[in-house]
C-alpha cells in the first residue's frame, strides 16, 4: 500500500493519544467520537507521526503539518506563488449540518446555475477557513527555520498595498517587506528592525539562480594568516598514500547499537541476571523471537495480531501478552507521564562513526525531564553502552535532562543502568570499531 508504513505510524500515534487520555482519567467511546468530530469539522491537523529521529546530516523533505514541532538550521519552502483555491463543489454544508447552499437553475438567465443566497454564504465561510488556513500553515513552515528561510515563487505580476488583497504566500512576503516589481529585479539586500529588540534581519532578493551563484563564486575565503613564531620554520609536503586515500573517501556503514552492545558484553559485578520469559504456548520459539514478539505487544500492536503472525493461537497466550503490557503501564512513570513515544528510531555520531539504534520508548516525566526506557524479557547484564547512547541521542532530541531504565518484564520492576560519560561511550565505541578493522 503506498504510504501504508507512514499511515500505520498515524495510526499507532492515534491510538498512543487515545490511550494517554484514558490513563488519565475517564474517557468513554462517546467522548473519543465526539473529539474526533470536532477535529474534523474545524480542520484539525495533527502533524505526522515521525517514522525515524531526523538527521542532522541529510535534506528532510516533509509536509508543513508533519515539520510541526521541529526545527531546522535552513529551511525552503517552495511553489510559494500557487493560490491553491480548488473548485468548490455544487453543494456546500456548514457546521450546522441541517443548512445546506445548492446551486439551481435560473429562468430569467436561460436556466444558467446560479447560486443560492445560502450557498454564497456557505461560500464565503468556506473561503474564509481556507485562507486562514493557508496563513497557520504559511506561519508553521516559516518558524522551522532557525538560521536561514528561503522562499521561493513566481514573481508577483503587480504589488498589492494588504495582504488580505493578495491571493498567495509569494505576494504575502513581497507585500509585508515592501518587495515592489522594480526592487525584486534590481535585486540586493533589504534590512529592517523586528521591533522585538533582537538583531536586524536581512533579506536578500533574487530573480534568477545565476545571481546566487555568482554571489557564492564572489564570496572569497579571508587570506590565511601565518602566526609570527612560524613564519621563519619550512617543512615538506607529505603525499597521502593511495591506500590511505581509498580508506579516508570510502563511506562508513552506521553500525547497530545493539550489534555494538553485542560484541562489547560490558558486564560489571553486582549486575542481576533475569531468568528468560516465555509465553504459553509457544515452545517452538526462541528467546530472540520471543523478545521481538512482545516488543511489537508493548509499543501498542493488538496482542492477537502479533501472535497471530507467529503462528500463536492461543487465548492464555493472549491473556498472557495482554496483562504483561498492562501492568507495565500502570507503573508510575508511565502512569504519571506527560507525553509518552514508542520504537523511536535515530541515527547518531561517536566521532566520524555513524550510529543507529530505536528506543523502546522515550516520556517526558516534567516540563525539562524525560526518560529512555529499555524492556527486557530476559538479562539485564551489559545494557549500560546501549543505554548511555540512547540517553545521548535522547538528549540532542529533547535539549532536556534525561533517565535511563531498564525494564523488566519479569518482574515487572525498573533499575537504573550505570551511567557514562561521553567520553567514557566514545572510548568504548572507537575500540570496538578498531578490533573490527
Amino acid at each position: 500500500m503506498e504510504q501504508g508504513e507512514q499511515q500505520a505510524a498515524n495510526l499507532t500515534k492515534l491510538i498512543g493519544i487515545i490511550r494517554n487520555k484514558t490513563e488519565s482519567g475517564y474517557y468513554s467511546l462517546f467522548d473519543l467520537v465526539n473529539d474526533m468530530t470536532i477535529s474534523i469539522s474545524d480542520e484539525e491537523r495533527e502533524g505526522e507521526a515521525a517514522l525515524d529521529t531526523l538527521s542532522q546530516t541529510s535534506v528532510n523533505i516533509m509536509t508543513v503539518h508533519a515539520s510541526k514541532g521541529l526545527e531546522f538550521p535552513v529551511v525552503i519552502l517552495p511553489d510559494m506563488g500557487s493560490s491553491r483555491e480548488g473548485r468548490q463543489d455544487p453543494i456546500l454544508s456548514g457546521d450546522n449540518p441541517h443548512i445546506i447552499g445548492v446551486k439551481i437553475p435560473d429562468p430569467d438567465a436561460d436556466y444558467d446555475m446560479r447560486e443560492t443566497p445560502v450557498y454564497t454564504a456557505l461560500s464565503l465561510i468556506q473561503k474564509e477557513k481556507e485562507a486562514a488556513e493557508r496563513k497557520r500553515l504559511f506561519y508553521v513552515g516559516s518558524t522551522r527555520a532557525r538560521d536561514h528561510l528561503v522562499f521561493c515563487g513566481k514573481q508577483p505580476d503587480k504589488f498589492f498595498d494588504s495582504v488580505n488583497k493578495s491571493s498567495n504566500r509569494i505576494d504575502w512576503v513581497c507585500t509585508l517587506f515592501g518587495i515592489t516589481r522594480d526592487i525584486a529585479e534590481q535585486g540586493g539586500t533589504i534590512s529592517f528592525n523586528p521591533g522585538d529588540g533582537g538583531k536586524r534581519i536581512n533579506v536578500t532578493v533574487l530573480t534568477s539562480p545565476e545571481q546566487l551563484t555568482r554571489i557564492w563564486a564572489h564570496e572569497m575565503p579571508p587570506d590565511l594568516v601565518i602566526p609570527e613564531n612560524f613564519e621563519e620554520m619550512c617543512g615538506s609536503r607529505v603525499r597521502s598514500s593511495e591506500k590511505i586515500l581509498v580508506k579516508e573517501t570510502r563511506a562508513i556503514r552506521p553500525v547497530s547499537v545493539t550489534d555494538l552492545q553485542a560484541g562489547i558484553r560490558d558486564f560489571h559485578p553486582g549486575e542481576e541476571d533475569i531468568q528468560q520469559l516465555f509465553i504459553p504456548d509457544s515452545s517452538h520459539l526462541g528467546p530472540d523471537e520471543t523478545g521481538t514478539l512482545l516488543h511489537q505487544v508493548f509499543s501498542g500492536k493488538d496482542p492477537r495480531s502479533v501472535l497471530a503472525s507467529y503462528d500463536i493461537k492461543s487465548p492464555k497466550a493472549e491473556t498472557f501478552c495482554t496483562s504483561l503490557y498492562q501492568q507495565f503501564l500502570n507503573t508510575p512513570i508511565i502512569r504519571n507521564s506527560i507525553r509518552s513515544f514508542q520504537e523511536l528510531s535515530f541515527i547518531s555520531y561517536s566521532g566520524t562513526y555513524p550510529l543507529t539504534g530505536r528506543i523502546d520508548r522515550l516520556v517526558q516525566l516534567n516540563e525539562n525531564e524525560w526518560a529512555v526506557i529499555d524492556y527486557k524479557s530476559g538479562k539485564l547484564r551489559g545494557s549500560d553502552l546501549q543505554m548511555n547512547i540512547y540517553r545521548m541521542a535522547a538528549e540532542s532530541l529533547t535539549k532536556g535532562t534525561v533517565k535511563m531504565y531498564l525494564y523488566s518484564m519479569v518482574t515487572g520492576e525498573y533499575t537504573k543502568p550505570r551511567y557514562l560519560s561521553e567520553k567514557e561511550v566514545n572510548e568504548k565505541i572507537l575500540k570496538y570499531m578498531e578490533d573490527l578493522s
